[in-house]
């Protein structure tokens, strides 16, 4: 059950990261590389 609720968080920031990901490759100069940087 603990396992079940430890992969929520986790969900969260992947979509998170990957938002992020997606929206700083659409950005320009230095917005782009700090998206990318928090994306990691």
């Amino acid at each position: 059950m603990c396992l079940i609720f430890s992969f929520i968080p986790a969900t969260i920031f992947l979509v998170i990261g990957y938002f992020v990901l997606f929206s700083s490759s659409k950005a320009e100069g230095n917005i782009q590389k700090y998206g990318q940087i928090l994306a990691i």
